[in-house]
């Protein structure tokens, strides 16, 4: 079960998170930084999963990209080919919303 905060602005009692869900409000964490990684995105491109961990990094949040690309033999697609973006759990939604961002704005453009 995860670790549960009040929020700094509603007052409603959530789950440890930087964004709150209900006011979209910031809320200051902590955090331990050897567990509670999760994957905020998953691609089989590097330089993309590396142009979002640098957008997600410009905001302060702690990011890891795990390749598990297999450079041996070549293979760029399907399951041998994954590239894992991870944040920790508190950071996961104002992370999903920078991605989101970044692909509304190469969407529109």
């Amino acid at each position: 079960m995860r670790q549960k905060i009040k929020c700094t602005n509603c007052l409603n009692e959530i789950e440890m998170s930087s964004i709150c869900p209900i006011c979209d409000s910031e809320n200051e964490v902590t955090y331990d930084k050897d567990k509670e990684w999760e994957v905020v995105y998953t691609t089989n491109n590097v330089i993309e999963a590396e142009m979002f961990a640098a957008n997600i990094e410009s905001a302060e949040i702690p990011v890891h990209v795990m390749s598990q690309i297999d450079s041996t033999r070549m293979f760029n697609v399907g399951d041998l080919a994954i590239v894992k973006i991870f944040v920790p759990y508190p950071f996961l939604i104002a992370a999903s919303r920078i991605i989101k961002s970044i692909e509304d704005t190469d969407i529109e453009g």
